[in-house]
């Protein structure tokens, strides 16, 4: 399988729309540090190429959050009573947040990536979606609906 960059550079314009200017390793060593975790590596080539940015596909959208956004939503005052312990990195712009399994505790693999109401009230309504950021990707672009 290809890797994430390589997946979006090659969909720029067709669905993806890149973030801000990508930032320094050392911020997101820093966000880390401060979660507890350790991003898997293709999500932190993901963020060194794109700082957020957006990814429309024919049924599913994401808006990926700048790192900035992350820090400020993980964790979140609401979300993560439900969904703790989870790295919230997205959302769909319609009710519906993306968050990283860093742990396994869903059952998918750690970092696995997951859907799910904002106002969901457990974790029984996570929509397992990849098993990582690059399958995801692609997910959305072939046309997926990956919420369901």
């Amino acid at each position: 399988m290809k890797d994430v960059v390589s997946i979006l550079t090659a969909n720029e314009g067709k669905g993806w729309d890149k973030g801000i200017v990508p930032i320094k390793k050392e911020d997101i060593t820093k966000l880390e540090q401060r979660l507890s975790v350790q991003f898997p590596q293709s999500y932190r080539d993901f963020i060194l190429y794109s700082d957020g940015g957006e990814l429309n596909g024919e049924e599913s959208y994401i808006l990926f959050y700048p790192l900035d956004m992350m820090e400020k939503l993980n964790p979140h005052d609401v979300w993560s009573i439900v969904w703790h312990d989870m790295v919230f990195f997205g959302d769909d712009s319609g009710g519906y947040i993306y968050f990283f399994d860093p742990d396994n505790l869903l059952g998918h693999g750690h970092w696995a990536i997951y859907g799910g109401y904002m106002g969901a009230h457990n974790t029984d309504y996570a929509i397992f979606i990849a098993s990582d950021i690059a399958g995801f990707v692609t997910r959305i672009l072939a046309g997926d609906y990956v919420l369901k």
